[in-house]
C-alpha cells in the first residue's frame, strides 16, 4: 500500500512538472509551438497583447466532459508559458461558462468577460482581471455584471489609460413588453462598479438589438454602438456617455447607416479621443463596404451615408481595421470568380485613399485566402495573417505578409507560410504584436484527431525564431573563414564560435574560438571571423547564439578539411557522412607513398580493403561504394608507412 501511494505521488509530481514545462518558439511551420497542454475541444480562442511582446490567451473548453469552462494563459515574448501550461480557469463558479471576450489592461494584466450559467439558466455576464502570473484580481468568482431578471445577448469591452473598464451589452427584460436594452457598466481597476441601474441604461425599446461595441475616449467618457432592427432592417446607431454615465448626444440616438441598408456587420476603431472610424457591410448582392468618420460632437466627417471603401469588382467581406498612426488601414476579403483574395488600403483621417485608388492585393493566388487578421508593424504598415486554401491543399494552411507604410508587400510575394500541418483543419486565427515589428499568431489545429492550440512567432524580417542564417565555414589559405547572417537580434545577443575535431559532434567537447557581440536592430546582419587551428585535419564549426534571457540557438555544424603547407600526412573525414551509395575518403601526402585502406563493420569484420597502392604527393582521394553493405556504423583504417589513423563512417538507410 505504501509503495502504491509513493508511485501515485511520484506520478502527480511528474504531471505537475509537465504542466510547468515551458513552451518555446520553434522554427518549423509544419510543427509550430504547442502552447496549451491537455486541451479537449478549445473554441472561441482569442489573444491580446501585454505591451511587452507577450500575450494573454483565452479560450473555452469542455475538459470535464459535461460543461464548458473559460481558461487563460500568459506567454512571454520567447514563447514561454508564465504559469501552468494547461491554463487556469477565470472563475471558480461551478456553472458552465461560454464565449470569452478580452481586452488588454494595465501593468501585465488583461480583462475578460464571459457568459456564466451558474445562477441563471439564460446566462449572466461576468468579468475578471487576470495577471501574467496567473492570479485572479476580482475575487475567485469574478464580478457579476448582469442579474437573473434579464436575458443576456451580445457584449463587448474596452479599457482606458487609467485602468477603467467599459462593458456594454444587450439584455432583454423578463417582464411583459420584452424591451431590448443597451446597457453599459464602468469598472475601476480595483473592481468597483461605478454605474447604478439607472445610469447603466443607454436605450431601450421593443426593437431587437445586437452586436454592441464600446470605445473609451481616454477621459472617462465612452462611445457606444449597436445594431437595431427597424422595419426588418438592421440599422447602426451610436451614443456617447460622460464619465458619470449621462447621455451626451441627447435621448435621440444617432443613426450611422441609411434606413434602407440592412447591416450584416460593422467595426469601430478610435483614431484619437475625438474621432472614430466606422466601417460596415450592408446586405446586398454586391456586398460593398462603406466607412464613415464620427467626431466627439456626434457629427459625421463624410457627407451622406458614408463612402465605399473600394470600387474593385467582387463581394467584400471580413473588414479588418487598424490605426497605426493618424491614418487608417483597412483590409478585406474580395471574392470574385470563385477566388478569394485579400486587399488592403490606407486612408487619411478624412477618408482619402493613400495607396492605389482601390487598394493593394496582399496576395493573388488561385483558391481561397480568407479569415485574415491584421496588426500594426510599428512603422505605419501592417502585418496580415490569413487562412489559405490553395488548389493543391485539401485543408487550409496559414500565411502572413507585411505591407510597408508605402503599400508594398515586404516578404515573399506568395506570402510566408506560418502553419503548414498537412491537411489539418485550422481555425480561430488571432494575432498580437511582438512590440518589435513582428507578430505572435495563435490558432486551433486538429492533429491526429485532437484539437490543439498552437502558435508561431514571425519577426519583422519575415523569418521565424532561427536567427542564424546561412552559417558557413571555408578554408582560405591556412585559415578558416567562418561567416553567417543573423536576423531578429536584440542588443543582448551574442555569438560563441566553437570548434571540434571529433567526428560525432553530438558528444564532442567543443572548443571555444571567439565571441562576437550584436548591436541589435531589425535588419539582417553579416558576421565573419577567421580561425587559425594551428594544425591540419578535419574540423567542425558551429555558432551558438544566446541572449540575456538565457535563450540559446545552435547553428548547423559545418565540416572543413584544413591542411598546413608544411604538414605531413593528413587523413580527412569522408564526405558525405552519413551516406547511402558512395562516399569519398580524402588524404594528403607530403611525398609519394604506398597506402593501405581497410574498412570494418561494427563487429570488427573487414568488409573492404584497398592494399599497397602508391599515391603521389599532394591531395588524393578514394571513392568507396556501399553496394552490398547493410546500413550501420563502419570504421576505416588508413596506413601510410608508420602513419596509422582510424575514423568512423555511417551508411544510412
Amino acid at each position: 500500500m505504501l509503495l502504491k501511494t509513493s508511485i501515485q505521488i511520484l506520478i502527480a509530481i511528474l504531471f505537475f512538472f509537465c504542466l510547468q514545462a515551458q513552451a518555446q518558439w520553434v522554427n518549423n511551420p509544419a510543427q509550430n509551438t504547442r502552447i496549451v497542454f491537455d486541451t479537449v475541444d478549445p473554441v472561441h480562442i482569442s489573444s491580446t497583447g501585454d505591451s511587452k511582446g507577450g500575450a494573454f490567451l483565452f479560450w473555452e473548453d469542455n475538459k470535464s466532459g459535461f460543461q464548458s469552462d473559460v481558461y487563460f494563459l500568459h506567454i512571454d515574448a520567447n514563447g514561454k508559458v508564465s504559469f501552468r501550461s494547461d491554463g487556469k480557469r477565470v472563475s471558480e463558479l461551478p456553472g458552465a461558462k461560454q464565449n470569452p471576450v478580452s481586452s488588454p489592461h494595465l501593468f501585465n494584466t488583461a480583462v475578460v468577460i464571459w457568459k456564466d450559467f451558474t445562477r441563471n439558466k439564460a446566462g449572466d455576464l461576468f468579468a475578471q482581471k487576470v495577471q501574467n502570473n496567473g492570479n485572479l484580481n476580482w475575487s475567485n468568482s469574478g464580478l457579476q455584471i448582469t442579474r437573473f431578471d434579464k436575458e443576456l445577448f451580445d457584449y463587448s469591452l474596452d479599457t482606458d489609460r487609467f485602468g477603467n473598464v467599459y462593458i456594454t451589452y444587450v439584455v432583454r427584460e423578463s417582464h411583459p413588453g420584452t424591451n431590448f436594452r443597451i446597457e453599459i457598466q464602468k469598472i475601476t481597476s480595483d473592481g468597483n462598479m461605478l454605474l447604478d441601474s439607472t445610469k447603466a441604461l443607454i436605450y431601450k425599446s421593443p426593437a431587437r438589438k445586437s452586436n454592441p461595441q464600446v470605445l473609451s475616449d481616454e477621459s472617462g467618457s465612452a462611445y457606444i454602438f449597436w445594431l437595431e432592427s427597424i422595419n426588418n432592417r438592421m440599422v447602426l446607431y451610436s451614443q456617447k456617455i460622460d464619465s458619470d454615465g449621462n447621455l451626451i448626444w441627447g435621448k435621440k440616438n444617432i443613426a450611422v447607416t441609411a434606413p434602407e441598408q440592412d447591416i450584416i456587420s460593422y467595426s469601430v476603431k478610435k483614431i484619437n479621443p475625438s474621432l472614430i472610424h466606422i466601417i460596415w457591410q450592408p446586405k446586398h448582392p454586391e456586398r460593398d463596404l462603406y466607412h464613415q468618420f464620427l467626431n466627439s460632437s456626434g457629427r459625421f466627417m463624410v457627407s451622406g451615408w458614408g463612402k465605399k471603401v473600394s470600387l474593385i469588382p467582387g463581394q467584400k467581406t471580413n473588414p479588418q481595421v487598424i490605426i497605426p498612426d493618424s491614418s487608417i488601414i483597412v483590409s478585406w476579403t474580395n471574392e470574385r470568380n470563385k477566388d478569394k483574395d485579400i486587399y488592403i488600403q490606407k486612408f487619411s483621417k478624412t477618408g482619402k485613399p493613400l495607396w492605389t485608388e482601390n487598394g493593394v492585393a496582399v496576395i493573388r493566388y488561385h483558391g481561397g485566402q480568407f479569415g485574415q487578421r491584421m496588426i500594426s508593424d510599428g512603422t505605419g504598415g501592417a502585418i496580415i495573417g490569413w487562412i489559405d486554401r490553395r488548389i493543391d491543399t485539401l485543408n487550409a494552411d496559414i500565411y502572413a505578409q507585411r505591407i510597408t507604410s508605402k503599400g508594398k508587400p515586404d516578404w515573399d510575394s506568395a506570402g510566408v507560410i506560418v502553419a503548414a500541418g498537412f491537411n489539418n483543419p485550422k481555425s480561430y486565427l488571432s494575432m498580437v504584436s511582438d512590440e518589435r515589428g513582428g507578430a505572435m499568431m495563435f490558432f486551433n489545429e486538429k492533429r491526429e484527431g485532437k484539437n490543439e492550440i498552437l502558435a508561431q512567432k514571425i519577426f519583422n524580417t519575415g523569418t521565424f525564431v532561427s536567427h542564424i542564417i546561412g552559417f558557413d565555414a571555408q578554408v582560405e589559405g591556412n585559415s578558416v573563414r567562418i561567416s553567417w547572417y543573423a536576423a531578429n537580434e536584440t542588443s543582448t545577443t551574442e555569438y560563441t564560435i566553437e570548434r571540434t575535431s571529433v567526428t560525432d559532434t553530438a558528444i564532442a567537447e567543443w572548443q571555444h574560438v571567439s565571441i562576437l557581440f550584436s548591436e541589435g536592430g531589425g535588419e539582417a546582419k553579416y558576421y565573419e571571423h577567421y580561425d587559425h587551428p594551428g594544425e591540419s585535419g578535419t574540423f567542425y564549426y558551429r555558432a551558438v547564439q544566446s541572449d540575456i534571457d538565457g535563450n540559446l540557438f545552435v547553428s548547423d555544424v559545418i565540416r572543413v578539411n584544413r591542411m598546413d603547407d608544411a604538414s605531413g600526412i593528413v587523413l580527412f573525414q569522408n564526405v558525405p557522412n552519413p551516406f547511402n551509395d558512395e562516399t569519398t575518403i580524402n588524404f594528403h601526402l607530403p611525398h609519394e607513398t604506398k597506402i593501405n585502406i581497410e574498412i570494418f563493420n561494427s563487429r570488427v569484420e573487414k568488409v573492404f580493403e584497398h592494399k599497397d597502392e602508391t599515391y603521389p604527393a599532394g591531395n588524393n582521394e578514394l571513392v568507396f561504394s556501399a553496394e552490398g553493405l547493410s546500413p550501420g556504423i563502419y570504421f576505416y583504417r588508413f596506413q601510410a608507412g608508420d602513419f596509422v589513423e582510424v575514423k568512423k563512417m555511417v551508411i544510412a538507410n
